[in-house]
């Protein structure tokens, strides 16, 4: 399979910008990685989810062990639609820093793209309790992305701006 978009090395793996650009067979493997982990809703349909992948993490056998992804949505408090980030790495491929790798690609691919009404943020609500230590707010805080606080559920709700001028 042959990716043609930005590629970041990292390790022995590939960070592929896929935005817009997915073909049925990366569709198959994104909607595999999503099946051999149990982790969609029942009841949802994976090629819609599909249409939200930003960018795919490839093993060195070229296989999808991760995605990044974004779905639009509008923020009433903020008053404007904002990108909410979404990210799985398959356990087995989890490594200290891929997370902030993959955060900073898509921030910065989705910051590139020339949309009609591009929406103003990337949002990140912290689902994992791990990404709510001191440690990883840190992390976020240094990346450029502003604590806005918590949402009802005691998740941290984050935004960066995009350079929308």
């Amino acid at each position: 399979m042959k990716i043609i978009s930005n590629t970041l090395v990292y390790g022995r793996y590939q960070l592929a910008d896929v935005y817009g650009n997915i073909t049925p067979e990366l569709t198959e493997k994104i909607v595999n990685l999503w099946q051999r982990n149990s982790i969609l809703p029942t009841g949802l349909d994976p090629v819609h989810r599909v249409n939200e992948v930003a960018v795919v993490i490839l093993d060195d056998t070229q296989k999808v062990v991760g995605v990044s992804s974004a779905y639009i949505d509008y923020r009433p408090r903020l008053q404007e639609h904002a990108f909410m980030y979404r990210m799985f790495i398959q356990p087995s491929d989890r490594t200290p820093t891929m997370m902030l790798a993959v955060l900073k690609q898509t921030y910065a691919l989705l910051n590139s793209l020339t949309l009609a009404n591009k929406p103003a943020s990337l949002m990140i609500v912290t689902e994992n309790n791990k990404l709510m230590r001191s440690g990883m707010r840190r992390q976020f805080s240094r990346m450029g992305f502003i604590l806005l606080g918590q949402n009802p559920q005691r998740q941290d709700i984050w935004r960066q701006p995009f350079d929308l001028s």
